[in-house]
């Protein structure tokens, strides 16, 4: 089961970046156990671009995550379909269990234009590397 925490939000100033931190800090973690489903992930986050009001430049998905794929769809399967319409994957993989969880990102997940990965070297880094993701 898939679930979109927060609806899409034009985040334009100050103000409105402030009030969309302040939803995210506030959402609930949605998690299955030891289960890591990139690929899902992946796939539910393509429809989300097709059922929103908004028109942006460009379409980017920032894919966070502490593990390797280990249920559903292997994301090397579902990222050719993303790359083919026109979405950019990016990454954030906190290396606190999986010291080469980045290079794995690099090999498996991540594609498109300007793609890239950032490293969170443990979960006390990851809203500094969220910081710096945002600004790349």
């Amino acid at each position: 089961m898939h679930t979109q925490a927060i609806a899409w939000t034009h985040v334009h100033d100050k103000e409105s970046a402030a009030a969309f931190a302040n939803e995210i800090e506030l959402a609930p973690r949605y998690m299955r156990w030891g289960a890591t489903a990139i690929g899902e992930a992946l796939s539910f986050s393509l429809g989300l671009f097709e059922d929103n009001e908004f028109e942006g430049e460009r379409r980017v998905i920032d894919m966070s995550g502490d593990g390797s794929s280990n249920q559903g769809a292997f994301p090397t399967v579902v990222r050719p379909v993303l790359i083919a319409a026109g979405v950019t994957i990016n990454g954030l993989a906190i290396l606190n269990d999986e010291p080469d969880l980045d290079q794995y990102y690099k090999q498996q997940v991540i594609g498109g234009p300007r793609s890239f990965v950032e490293r969170a070297k443990n979960f006390a880094d990851f809203a500094g590397a969220i910081r710096r993701k945002l600004i790349r």
